[in-house]
């Protein structure tokens, strides 16, 4: 069993993330200016897009841990 795959796409996720954050603050950072106000749309769908890439990083979080968990077991069994 080899946890860099999931390694590389909690990081992967974590980009995408933090990307889409980037977004929401520029597009927030422009509302305060009355000339734009038709980008608060915007924002509804850059938290929206974050939603897969959180699900998907808690996911590989999960299966590291269930990983580790079945290496302490057959270490436990080979001792």
């Amino acid at each position: 069993m080899r946890i860099d795959n999931n390694l590389g796409a909690m990081i992967g996720s974590a980009l995408q993330i933090q990307e889409s954050a980037s977004n929401i603050a520029k597009v927030a950072n422009t509302l305060g200016d009355g000339e734009f106000q038709e980008y608060a749309g915007d924002i509804a769908s850059e938290l929206v897009a974050q939603i897969p890439e959180i699900v998907a990083y808690n996911a590989q979080a999960k299966s590291i841990e269930v990983q580790s968990i079945a290496m302490e077991r057959l270490l436990d069994l080979k001792a």
